[in-house]
C-alpha cells in the first residue's frame, strides 16, 4: 500500500519585470537643460523574485547642450545733437551705442559701438531784418523869415523770413523849421524937398 501528500505549494517567485525608457529631447537648446528618462514596470517582483532596479515611475537625468547660448547684439542710435546752426543749413550728429555686444555665435549689430551718424538741419533761410534810413533834408523854403525843409524814409532792405520790420513806413516824411533868422530889413527913407 502506498500513501501520498501535497509538496511544492508554496508559489513560484516571479521576478520582476521592467525597464528604463530613452532620454527625452534636452528640455533647451543651450545654456544647460536636462534629458529625463522613466522607469516602466510591467510585472512586480513576488514570492521573493528579484526585484527591478528602479520602481514604476522613477526618474533619472542627465546634463545637456551645456553650450553657452548665443548672444546678439544690442544697440540704438542716441537722438539726434543740438544742431550746429540756427538756421541757414547747419549739421548735427548721432552716436550708436552698443549695450550688449555679440557672444558666442551670436549676430553682430548693423554698426560699431560709437558710429558717428550726421544729416543736414535748420536749412531754412535765416531772418532778415528791415533796414531803412532817412534821406538828408531839402532845401529850406524860405531864404529868411522861417521856412521849412524835410526829409524822406527809404527802405533799403525789406524784411524777410520772419526778421524784424522798418520801424517807418517807406516813404514817411520828417520836417523841421529852418532859416529862422528874421528877414534883412533895408532902410527906406527919401529927401523932403528944400524949404522956401
Amino acid at each position: 500500500a502506498t500513501d501520498t501528500q501535497s509538496c511544492g505549494t508554496d508559489a513560484c517567485p516571479i521576478d520582476c519585470i521592467g525597464e528604463w525608457s530613452s532620454y527625452a529631447s534636452c528640455s533647451i537648446t543651450c545654456g544647460g537643460g536636462i534629458r529625463v528618462r522613466t522607469f516602466a514596470m510591467w510585472v512586480s517582483a513576488q514570492y521573493g523574485g528579484e526585484a527591478c532596479v528602479a520602481n514604476d515611475g522613477d526618474t533619472t537625468t542627465i546634463e545637456c547642450e551645456t553650450q553657452a547660448c548665443p548672444v546678439n547684439c544690442v544697440g540704438v542710435w542716441s537722438e539726434w545733437d543740438t544742431c550746429s546752426q540756427t538756421c541757414a543749413s547747419g549739421s548735427q550728429r548721432r552716436t550708436f551705442d552698443i549695450s550688449v555686444f555679440a557672444a558666442h555665435g551670436g549676430v553682430d549689430c548693423s554698426n560699431t559701438d560709437g558710429d558717428l551718424d550726421t544729416q543736414d538741419c535748420q536749412t531754412q533761410d535765416c531772418p532778415v531784418d528791415c533796414v531803412g534810413e532817412w534821406s538828408s533834408f531839402g532845401s529850406c523854403s524860405a531864404s529868411c523869415g522861417g521856412g521849412l525843409q524835410s526829409r524822406t524814409y527809404a527802405e533799403m532792405t525789406a524784411a524777410q523770413f520772419g526778421g524784424s520790420p522798418c520801424v517807418l513806413t517807406p516813404g514817411a516824411t520828417d520836417t523841421q523849421a529852418c532859416e529862422t533868422d528874421a528877414c534883412p530889413v533895408d532902410c527906406a527913407g527919401e529927401w523932403s524937398g528944400y524949404g522956401a
